[in-house]
């Protein structure tokens, strides 16, 4: 098992100059075996968010198994690692947050608006790193509308727990509809009486 700890801010430049950036991280990740275990253990406030999502895409890409340990805080971009995690653990005293991407700006109304719509397509490639954990559109929509949500690692597991039992029900409902379309859809409901008598059921 490989260990790397994202113990400090995401990226590094004007405002993140002490943190880890993309491609540092990726430098760890890189040592590891290809196959091997990474415990990604996480306090970060988080940081740029451009940075966050390229850690979570070489995650993504790397096959053993990850599981993220968040010993403090996990908040912002910090939390698109710990998304690209197969499994995410947080100390009972730990704390996650999301919040809807931000940016400084300053200068005449054109650089400010195409500052906002940076912002909006920022936001945009961000959804997927929670839909990957199964969160319905709606939550994440409500997410993404409040400055700050902040959860307990109760509130966090409640949260995942109540996402993968929406993905069950929805993969149920796709399986059923299925069934529908195919052979069994197209007998009578006597006709799948006499064929479940017959199977013993």
């Amino acid at each position: 098992m490989a260990r790397i700890n994202l113990y400090s801010l995401v990226g590094a430049g004007d405002i993140f100059a002490a943190g880890l950036t993309g491609s540092e991280f990726y430098s760890q990740l890189s040592a590891a075996k290809p196959d091997e275990e990474i415990e990604l253990h996480i306090h970060s406030d988080g940081g740029d968010a451009l940075d966050g999502m390229m850690m979570a895409n070489v995650l993504s890409d790397h096959k053993g198994r990850k599981v993220a340990v968040i010993d403090g805080t996990c908040a912002s971009a910090a939390t698109f690692a710990a998304m690209a995690c197969d499994t995410v653990k947080m100390r009972a005293s730990a704390l996650m947050m999301i919040h809807v991407a931000w940016s400084d700006a300053s200068g005449q109304p054109d650089k400010l608006r195409e500052k906002a719509d940076q912002l909006d397509k920022v936001i945009t490639a961000m959804r997927p790193l929670y839909e990957r954990r199964n969160v319905p559109s709606a939550k994440i929509d409500a997410w993404m509308a409040s400055q700050e949500t902040w959860f307990t690692a109760a509130e966090a597991k409640a949260a995942a727990d109540a996402a993968q039992a929406a993905a069950i029900q929805t993969a149920a409902a796709a399986a059923a509809q299925a069934a529908l379309a195919g052979p069994w859809g197209k007998l009578t409901a006597a006709e799948r009486g006499r064929l479940l008598a017959a199977m013993g059921r």
